[in-house]
């Protein structure tokens, strides 16, 4: 693919650089740039060099996963981010389709936005805990015979309340925020009436 240079990249070249007030001159800036600027200068840069492509890396400004926890009051902050923000990864979900891959760490599923089962219950676990250790937040399995598929979600528990959440699975009618219970089997009567395939749950325990 062949860049054409454009006037938004000699702008932001020269975005770097302001008059000498008293000369007249032009003189490197000293002041803060826009961290935009930084990326059209150095989008001009590869062109100057001979870059034939616009390079696909791009760095990230946001803040990372403990700054962001760290702002959040309650498991309702969870539930807005991973409802707005995370996605199911369908491509990684089908790779590893009834098995256990290691789970991604909850910096790298903060990261990507996206996950499976066991990424998404190991995330809202850590994240839960974070927040509030009294949510005593674990990771659910519900065992699937005589299918070896198992499925990963997380529990956590509030005035009195279970709740789970699974945002780890294709299905949205066993998805989200779902509670409050007074048991795990209670849950899992659930699962089993709204599921659309999964019509009996073996058990449902605790991760050890």
């Amino acid at each position: 693919m062949i860049v054409r240079q454009s006037p938004a990249l000699w702008a932001g070249f020269f975005m770097c650089f302001r008059p000498n007030e008293k000369e007249g001159d032009m003189i490197c800036c000293k002041r803060p740039v826009m961290k935009a600027g930084y990326i059209t200068l150095f989008t001009f840069i590869s062109i100057l060099l001979g870059c034939t492509q616009i390079p696909q890396w791009v760095p990230f400004f946001g803040k990372n996963y403990t700054d962001t926890v760290s702002e959040w009051k309650s498991y309702k902050d969870v539930v807005q981010w991973m409802e707005k923000d995370f996605s199911f990864d369908e491509e990684r979900y089908k790779k590893y389709e009834g098995t256990l891959p290691p789970p991604r760490t909850s910096e790298e599923t903060f990261r990507l936005r996206s996950g499976i089962y066991i990424d998404a219950a190991s995330f809202l676990k850590e994240t839960l805990n974070r927040i509030n250790p009294s949510y005593d937040a674990r990771i659910v399995v519900l065992v699937f015979r005589p299918s070896r598929f198992n499925h990963y979600v997380c529990s956590f528990k509030t005035e009195g309340h279970l709740f789970i959440m699974d945002y780890g699975t294709p299905y949205r009618e066993v998805s989200g925020l779902l509670g409050p219970y007074r048991s795990l089997d209670e849950y899992k009567n659930f699962y089993e009436k709204h599921h659309p395939l999964q019509k009996k749950v073996e058990a449902v325990v605790y991760l050890k």
